[in-house]
Order: structure tokens, then C-alpha cells, then sequence
């Protein structure tokens, strides 16, 4: 071990460059407290990814700026929920949004899970017509619809009386780039069936619902 005459510390070099200095192609080391024994984050199946606070401690923790846990993150008996198409090829309409303010140019990373119901009006008769409906979700920056992000879909179709009508849902993550300032992320949702004579009821939120989002 080496000292300077500026306080700088050195390991295998008696001229440390800076505060702390290992010097050595092949040297490496170790705290005890980020291995898988002493920290939860450590799962010990693949090498975890290490972060710095905003002190400057290092961890392997990543915090969250959003996160639904246990929570659900849509209330389904909201009528925004409700998206109607009659008499229209398509319907678009916001389900919810969430306000995020960054002081530096940053990625958002958004991951979401939105449960929905397929119906032929609201008082849930099911579809019989083989017609089929694509139901979509995604995100909109600040109202901008030149882009949507994280978009994702299922089609429904249905042709008895038997058929299947139970609760399905849409699950996509995307990463968002985010100017200094405070943004609008508004979670949409959608249906379609290319036709104006047939009409589609979807209900969103009827079931758990997450939401995560986090900064970088």
C-alpha cells in the first residue's frame, strides 16, 4: 500500500493518482456487504447491477419512481374505463395518466400490465357476429399522437353463444426520452373492428393492474 503527498491511497502503486487507486490490469475487490449472504438485492444467479446514490453510496438497489405493488392501478368503475365503439370503425381513449417531472434530460422506463373485457354493448351480451376486434393499449407523451409507446394488442373473436368472455390483458414495457421539466404520460386504450355497423364494449381495469415506472 502507498501514500502521496496529496492523501491519495495506493494499492499495489507507491504513486496513487487519485483518492483511491488499485492499480493492476488483473486487480480487483470486495464488499462483504453486497454479496448474496448479506444483501436481498444479491440473488446469486447472475451478476447483479451495481448503482450509486445520491450520496455516493454504492448499491445494488434501484428505486423506483412509480410502483402499483399489491395496489390495483386502475379503477375499473370509472366511466374513462368504459371505451364504446358504435357507429365508428375505432375508438381511442384516455384511461389514465401520470404527471413526472426530471431536472435532467433522462429515460423513463415504463413497464404495464391493463386487464379489459370484451362485450357487444354494456349490459355484457357477448360477441357472435365472427367479427373480430383488436384491442390496443399504449402511451402518449405530453398528448403528442405523432408516436405511441409501449404499444400492445389482442383480437377477440367469438361466434356462439358458448364462446369464451372472460377477463384478458395487454402487457408491454418501453423506454421514454425525457426532456428537463415535467411531462404528461397518458395510458390509453382502444378497439377496433374495421366495421360501423357492428358495435364493441370494452371494459378496462376490470381485474389487478400494475403499473412500474423508474428513471435513468
Amino acid at each position: 500500500m502507498g501514500f502521496s503527498q496529496t492523501n491519495n491511497v495506493g494499492i499495489n502503486t507507491c504513486e496513487p493518482a487519485q483518492k483511491l487507486h488499485i492499480a493492476g490490469s488483473e486487480s480487483t475487490f470486495r464488499i462483504e456487504m453486497l454479496d448474496s449472504l448479506n444483501n436481498l438485492s444479491n440473488r446469486n444467479t447472475v451478476n447483479a447491477p451495481l448503482y450509486v446514490d445520491e450520496n455516493g453510496v454504492l448499491t445494488l438497489e434501484f428505486d423506483l419512481l412509480y410502483n402499483t405493488e399489491e395496489n390495483d392501478e386502475i379503477d375499473g368503475t370509472l366511466p374513462s374505463t368504459n371505451v364504446y365503439q358504435i357507429n365508428v370503425d375505432n375508438v381511442e381513449q384516455e384511461l389514465i395518466t401520470k404527471e413526472v417531472t426530471v431536472t435532467r434530460p433522462s429515460y423513463l422506463e415504463i413497464k404495464y400490465s391493463i386487464s379489459f373485457k370484451v362485450s357487444l354493448n354494456d349490459i355484457n351480451e357477448k360477441i357472435t357476429d365472427q367479427l373480430a376486434r383488436v384491442i390496443r393499449n399504449y402511451i402518449l407523451l405530453n398528448g403528442n399522437t405523432d408516436r405511441k409507446f409501449g404499444m400492445t394488442s389482442k383480437c377477440y373473436i367469438n361466434s356462439s353463444l358458448n364462446g369464451v368472455n372472460t377477463t384478458y390483458y395487454n402487457n408491454a414495457s418501453t423506454y421514454i426520452f425525457l426532456d428537463i421539466g415535467t411531462h404528461i404520460i397518458s395510458f390509453y386504450g382502444s378497439v377496433g373492428s374495421g366495421s360501423t355497423t357492428d358495435s364493441t364494449f370494452v371494459n378496462f381495469g376490470l381485474d389487478q393492474d400494475m403499473l412500474l415506472m423508474r428513471i435513468y
